[in-house]
C-alpha cells in the first residue's frame, strides 16, 4: 500500500477524530463540523463524506483513490496541469464554456486537438465544485423545450438580428458609446454570412450588412428578421425586391423564432467578456479581434446543432462533427452569385438636391463639387451613405458624373507676410506734434493779416491807441 496514501488517511482521522463521539448529537457533530472547516480549511460537505466513509470502512474507507483512478487512457500525461491551467480560465470568468477553454489550450499548443473532451473536463470541473452555478451562486433556470428546425439547403433562408456591446467607457477624445454588431447567419449551416461592429444602428448599417453578404455569398430566398426600425424600411425591402429576394419578420416578442442567431449570441456575449478584460475602446481593433475570435471558436469549431439535425433525419455523420464552415462549403446547392454593379446599384440612395450659386451640393453634411453650369439647378444624386469618398449625378444625356468631396487645394496665394514691428516704444507722439504744427500754422497766417483798426487815424491818435492796449494787456 502507498505509503503516501495511508499518510493522508491519518491525517483525514486527526481532522474528523472529534466528529466519531458517540456521546455527541446531531446538533453538537453539526456545530462542531462548522467548526472544523473553518479551522482546517475544509468544506462541511467533505468532513461529512470523511466521516460517512470511516464509519462505513473503518480501515480504508480515508485512504484517497490511486492516482489516475477514473481517468482514460487517452488523457495526456500532463492532464493535472492542464485541469489546474483549465479551472483557472473557469475562476476568472465564470461563464467560460467548457468548449472554448479546451478550444483554448489547443490554440495555445498545451494539448493536442481532440485529446481533451468537454463531458470528461466538465465532470471533472464538477468534482473540483468549479462550475458556473458554483462560481456565480446564482441558480440556473430550468431549461424550456424548443421547437426545432432546420432548412435543407444553404441560402434558402437567413437570420439576421443585431447585438449590442457593452458601454465604451470615454477617452479623452472620445465620449462614452456602444458599439452595434449587425449579424446575417445562415439558418442550415449557423455560418455568418455577415457579421461585423459598427458605432451605430441605423438603417444605414443594416442595408451594408446585406450588401455586403450578397456581393461575398451571392443571392439568398428569404431573409429572418424582426421587427426593429432597422430592418422595415422601404429602401431595404425595395432593395432586395430588386434582386429578387424576400424579407420576413418574425411575431413581436419572440425571441425563440431566432434561436439560431440569439444562439449565436451567446459566442458574442463571451466574446464581449473577453474584450473587456482587454480594455478594447476602438470600433477597428474589436472588428479585428472579432475576426479571429469568430474563426477560432465558432466557424471552425464543430457545431452540435448540425450534428443534431443528422441524426434526426437518419442521416451518416462524421465522428469527428463538422463546423459550420465546413457545413456551409459541402451543401450540395450551389451559390447563385449576382453582377456587382447590379448589387451596387440596387442599395444605393437616389435624391434631388439643389445646386448652388458656388456649385456646391451637400450630402450627409459632406460638400461636392458640381460642373459650373449646373448652377441653381436640381440634379439626381446616387450614392452609398456608408461611403461618401464619391457620389454620382445623373447629368444633362442622362450621363453619369463623378462628384469628388470639396477641399482645399495645393495651390494657393503666397501672400507676402508683414514685417515684424520693433520692440522699442516711441517717446513722443507724432498726432499730437503735427497737431501742435498746424496750430502754429494757423497762428502764423493770423499774424500776417491787414488789420484796419487804426484807419483814419494821426500819428498821435494812433500811439494813444497802441499804449492803451498794450497797458490793457
Amino acid at each position: 500500500m502507498d505509503l503516501q496514501r495511508e499518510e493522508t488517511a491519518r491525517e483525514r482521522y486527526a481532522i474528523i477524530r472529534p466528529l466519531l463521539q458517540d456521546s455527541l448529537d446531531e446538533d453538537e457533530r453539526i456545530a462542531q463540523r462548522k467548526e472544523i472547516s473553518k479551522r482546517e480549511n475544509v468544506s462541511v460537505r467533505t468532513l461529512y463524506r470523511w466521516e460517512k466513509a470511516y464509519r462505513t470502512d473503518p480501515k480504508n474507507g480515508l485512504l484517497p483513490l490511486p492516482r489516475g483512478h477514473g481517468m482514460g487512457t487517452t488523457l495526456p500525461v500532463n492532464f493535472d496541469d492542464l485541469l489546474q491551467d483549465a479551472m483557472s480560465m473557469k475562476r476568472e470568468v465564470p461563464t467560460r464554456s467548457v468548449r472554448n477553454i479546451i478550444r483554448t489550450l489547443e490554440l495555445e499548443h498545451k494539448v493536442e486537438p481532440n485529446v481533451l473532451k468537454r463531458s470528461t473536463m466538465q465532470r471533472y470541473f464538477q468534482r473540483a465544485g468549479c462550475t458556473r452555478r458554483a462560481l456565480l451562486m446564482d441558480p440556473v433556470p430550468a431549461a424550456t423545450a424548443a421547437r426545432r428546425f432546420n432548412k435543407e439547403h444553404r441560402m434558402m433562408l437567413v437570420q439576421c438580428d443585431i447585438k449590442y456591446s457593452y458601454r465604451i467607457p470615454a477617452t479623452k477624445t472620445t465620449p462614452a458609446r456602444t458599439f452595434y454588431l449587425s449579424n446575417i447567419l445562415d439558418d442550415h449551416s449557423r455560418f455568418p454570412l455577415h457579421s461585423c461592429w459598427y458605432e451605430n444602428q441605423k438603417a444605414t448599417v443594416v442595408e451594408e450588412s446585406f450588401r455586403q453578404a450578397i456581393q461575398l455569398y451571392g443571392k439568398f430566398d428569404v431573409a429572418y428578421c424582426d421587427n426593429g426600425g432597422q430592418y422595415v424600411t422601404e429602401h431595404l425591402k425595395n432593395a432586395l425586391s430588386e434582386l429578387g429576394m424576400v424579407i420576413r419578420h418574425a411575431k413581436p416578442r419572440a425571441g425563440n423564432a431566432k434561436g439560431k442567431v440569439e444562439k449565436f449570441h451567446q459566442v458574442v456575449d463571451t466574446f464581449l467578456t473577453e474584450c473587456q478584460l482587454a480594455k478594447i475602446t476602438d470600433v477597428k481593433e474589436m472588428n479585428k479581434r472579432w475576426d479571429t475570435f469568430k474563426k477560432a471558436y465558432y466557424v471552425d469549431v464543430p457545431h452540435s446543432g448540425i450534428e443534431e439535425y443528422y441524426k434526426v433525419n437518419g442521416l451518416a455523420f462524421p465522428t469527428e462533427g463538422r463546423s459550420p464552415l465546413q457545413e456551409f462549403e459541402i451543401d450540395s446547392r450551389p451559390l447563385e452569385y449576382l453582377n456587382s454593379a447590379m448589387v451596387e446599384r440596387a442599395f444605393r440612395y437616389v435624391e434631388v438636391r439643389k445646386v448652388t450659386k458656388g456649385s456646391i451640393v451637400s450630402v450627409n453634411n459632406v460638400k461636392f463639387g458640381v460642373p459650373p453650369e449646373y448652377r441653381g439647378l436640381n440634379v439626381t444624386l446616387v450614392y452609398n451613405p456608408i461611403d461618401l469618398s464619391s457620389v454620382i449625378m445623373v447629368g444633362k444625356d442622362k450621363q453619369d458624373i463623378q462628384l469628388k468631396p470639396v477641399g482645399i487645394g495645393p495651390y494657393v496665394n503666397n501672400w507676402s507676410k508683414p514685417k515684424p514691428q520693433p520692440d522699442t516704444k516711441p517717446n513722443h507722439s507724432r498726432i499730437l506734434n503735427a497737431a501742435d504744427s498746424y496750430a502754429q500754422e494757423i497762428a502764423d497766417v493770423c499774424a500776417d493779416a491787414i488789420s484796419f483798426a487804426d484807419y483814419g487815424m494821426d500819428d498821435t491818435e494812433k500811439r494813444t491807441a497802441q499804449n492803451k492796449d498794450a497797458s490793457q494787456e
